[in-house]
């Protein structure tokens, strides 16, 4: 085979592999992503497993400000319900 023909036949290979890739395109991506996400699958692992680490770690460390952030928040909304309840009954007094 002469160097002219090697070349044309690469060139011929060339595209119709272009043209298989620009035709199977969504097939070779999602194969692709599925391969990526199961070399990737320990670090996610990790890195999933480190941040629920930080996270309760997080809450463990204020939880007392959590809690009483909480306290306020339900000591209002009993106050404010409680003063809806007052004024619909001076309402409905008046109302008489």
């Amino acid at each position: 085979m002469t160097d002219d023909t090697f070349i044309i036949l690469m060139i011929i290979l060339t595209m119709a592999l272009a043209f298989t890739a620009c035709i199977f395109w969504p097939e070779i991506k999602n194969a692709l992503a599925a391969v990526g996400a199961i070399v990737m699958w320990p670090y996610n692992r990790i890195k999933r497993k480190r941040a629920e680490k930080a996270y309760f770690q997080f809450i463990e460390e204020h939880k007392e400000e959590f809690i009483e952030e909480l306290m306020k928040l339900t000591r209002n909304e009993m106050l404010g319900q409680q003063g809806d309840r007052e004024e619909k009954r001076e309402d409905e007094k008046k109302e008489e």
